[in-house]
């Protein structure tokens, strides 16, 4: 499941995918995810917030991953300028953000307090988040004489400036993503500085953390197949190999072919690029998984 927002979609042009999340639709009510709540139960083992948050946070990684280095190398850069954005400076932009990207499409969210709301206080502080970042390169930009005093963080001078520095930095100092070279309990590091993978963690969850009931009930299904899959795999002694996937991915791909007349490998293929994966994540996700052993 991935889900990319109408309100982030918005937003991006400013941003350069500081979200990936999605919004629910205004009148599709959203539900805060509780860690210690419990959403179901499967042969007396609980399913609780904890469990659903993890299963958010694995499908959406990879695609937050980049967003994560975009953000944390602008607020570097920030932070080394010793730039302070105080939140009603923040929350004063963010309006004029929200003004001038969302009333043309005819969205009724024009304040900080309409998003809280509407989709939850963990997309507020998310916006917030990238909004305060950007107002400290303007002000950088602004003092280097690079940004025209008269331009803000909506300007086409100013995210082409923004994007550059990304690229440089990325450039320069380098990205490492892969755990082979990172410690323990670190995600990414840019240059010399690691993040750890609760920090990355964090910074999806205060997006993803409220969704629609029926994306809720969805992960809670998936959750409950996935327990009953290992309770039976630990009574019958039963492995789930490759050869077992790739074969249940072939059957898939023919169910696909039926459904549309399609060549079915392309429609899957199309599928688990939706989904933000490569074909070698999807055999070992928890959605392949899911469908394998559905009744």
């Amino acid at each position: 499941m991935v889900r990319i927002s109408l309100l982030v979609s918005i937003l991006a042009a400013s941003w350069a995918g500081c979200l990936c999340a999605e919004v629910a639709k205004p009148n599709e009510p959203l539900f805060r995810i509780d860690e210690g709540k419990i959403y179901g139960v499967v042969n007396g083992e609980p399913i609780v917030g904890r469990d659903v948050m993890e299963v958010l946070v694995e499908e959406v990684w990879e695609k937050y991953l980049q967003a994560f280095v975009d953000f944390a190398i602008r607020r570097e850069e920030v932070e080394k300028a010793k730039i302070d954005v105080p939140i009603a400076e923040v929350d004063d932009e963010l309006k004029r953000v929200l003004e001038a990207r969302a009333t043309p499409l005819g969205i009724n969210i024009k304040t900080p307090e309409d998003i809280e709301r509407v989709y939850g206080i963990g997309m507020l502080e998310t916006m917030r988040r990238a909004v305060r970042v950007d107002l400290g390169l303007m002000k950088i930009f602004h003092n280097s004489k690079k940004l025209p005093t008269d331009k803000r963080i909506l300007a086409k001078e100013f995210d082409q400036l923004k994007r550059a520095l990304v690229e440089t930095r990325i450039r320069l100092a380098g990205v490492k993503i892969d755990p082979r070279e990172l410690g323990n309990g670190e995600a990414v590091r840019i240059g010399p500085r690691p993040y750890g993978r609760d920090e990355v963690r964090q910074y999806i969850l205060d997006a993803e953390g409220q969704i629609p009931k029926a994306d809720l009930q969805q992960i809670v299904n998936q959750l409950e197949v996935e327990k009953l899959v290992k309770a039976f795999a630990k009574t019958k002694a039963a492995v789930l190999n490759e050869d077992d996937r790739k074969f249940h991915f072939s059957y898939l791909c023919r169910l696909k072919e039926q459904e549309t007349g399609v060549p079915g490998r392309a429609v899957m293929m199309q599928l688990i690029q939706k989904q933000g994966m490569t074909p070698e994540q999807y055999l070992l996700s928890r959605v392949l998984r899911s469908t394998l052993w559905r009744p």
